[in-house]
């Protein structure tokens, strides 16, 4: 599946635009991974259980729409946005969306 930030995929035309889709993943660090979180902050250094949750939250939603996408009968997916919120702690959800769109090299 082809991805864009922007409005087109370079060096392909667009021929059917098929709708928006979007896809929204919410995933939690566990107990243990708050308390070391919390430690860390306090003491200083790199929140690793909080960059796995951010990265592989991400990855998820991002890949679900890329099936989503495919199911609808696109190849490509452009003006693709990925929004990320934290609930409370270690909790966080992204939301992932573009347009599913056919295209066709030029």
């Amino acid at each position: 599946m082809m991805t864009s930030t922007t409005d087109y995929i370079a060096g392909f035309k667009t021929v059917r635009h098929f709708g928006v889709v979007d896809v929204m993943s919410v995933n939690a660090v566990g107990a243990a991974g708050n308390i070391m979180g919390g430690i860390k902050a306090l003491t200083g250094g790199k929140l690793d259980a909080y960059y796995e949750l951010n990265d592989s939250t991400r990855k998820e939603a991002f890949d679900k729409m890329c099936d989503s996408a495919g199911k609808m009968g696109a190849n490509a997916i452009i003006g693709v946005c990925i929004r990320t919120q934290g609930f409370e702690a270690g909790v966080l959800e992204v939301l992932c969306y573009g347009t599913a769109v056919l295209v066709e090299p030029l």
